[in-house]
């Protein structure tokens, strides 16, 4: 993995190092020394942690094992409920959800110290139609507060990179162009929610489409739906899904993350004038610099 350090002219006192994997910042070691060695060694170190947390664990059973069936049903039949209020109650939760069909338990998740709410909690219900009527409905409200609702994560996905994330896109790979064609994919994933658009790729050398596509969605719901069912096949071919977090249309590497990642400074009236503080010390220095 590549990084850059950037080191501003004397007399600043802080540095930049920029990392082309933008998790690495997060992961220590950062141990900074007089020494050059040492510190080059520490900023590598620190990427190589960075990089790892992107690769999933080969020895770990939890990642590779298969989801099984029984998982998959029990996950499609529960909601996860999050943004409760504090005055959220077991009961009151089941008297707002009954209305779509017969609820067979709820759950706050609660301080084991003080038993307060931590404001998410679970409904399992007696069918998945019953979820699936209740996400029909969004948005709900609780005492007046608008709370989130999202499909519950089956058994064995839960440590998947990206499985909790919120998106409107859909990876499908494994594709083979002579027998899984647009119009299938289609009429496929449209018993899931609204498609929007379907975007494939093509070699741009041989002029044939990738073994890949994204399909979009009017609702983050559909792709969640997707996803957690895990297998599906299409004109006998069985293809892969996953949740897509990239700006397809604008290039295969432009990533959709927050500009924080990418800029020292937030993009607010306070990071304008440090950036031009910054630009007034390193202009100084160089006048100093020159001056003897």
């Amino acid at each position: 993995m590549k990084y850059n350090i950037c080191l501003p002219y004397y007399p600043l006192k802080y540095k930049f190092v920029l990392y082309s994997n933008p998790r690495a910042k997060n992961k220590p070691p950062h141990i900074l020394s007089t020494n050059y060695t040492a510190n080059m060694a520490a900023a590598v170190t620190a990427t190589n942690h960075g990089q790892q947390s992107f690769r999933r664990s080969p020895r770990d059973p939890r990642q590779n094992a298969p989801v099984s069936q029984e998982a998959i049903e029990e996950a499609s039949c529960k909601l996860f409920v999050a943004s409760l209020p504090s005055s959220a109650t077991e009961d009151n939760i089941r008297e707002l959800f009954a209305k779509y069909g017969e609820v067979v338990e709820v759950s706050i998740a609660r301080d084991p110290a003080t038993k307060e709410s931590r404001r998410f909690g679970f409904i399992t219900f007696a069918s998945k139609e019953c979820v699936d009527a209740a996400q029909l409905a969004r948005p709900h409200k609780l005492d007046t507060k608008q709370i989130t609702t999202k499909r519950s994560i089956p058994k064995g996905l839960q440590q998947s990179p990206d499985i909790a994330s919120t998106t409107k896109t859909l990876y499908v790979g494994g594709l083979k162009e002579e027998s899984v064609t647009e119009d299938a994919i289609k009429d496929y994933f449209k018993q899931f929610g609204n498609i929007e658009k379907i975007y494939w790729s093509v070699n741009k050398e041989t002029n044939t489409k990738r073994p890949y596509c994204f399909v979009y969605f009017d609702d983050t719901d559909a792709v969640d739906k997707i996803v957690f069912a895990t297998k599906h096949d299409i004109n006998g071919v069985t293809v892969n899904t996953k949740k897509s977090l990239r700006d397809v249309e604008s290039g295969p590497m432009k990533k959709l993350m927050p500009c924080k990642y990418y800029f020292p400074f937030p993009i607010t009236f306070k990071g304008v004038a440090l950036i031009i503080i910054a630009y007034l010390h390193i202009t100084a220095s160089k006048l100093l610099f020159k001056h003897f």
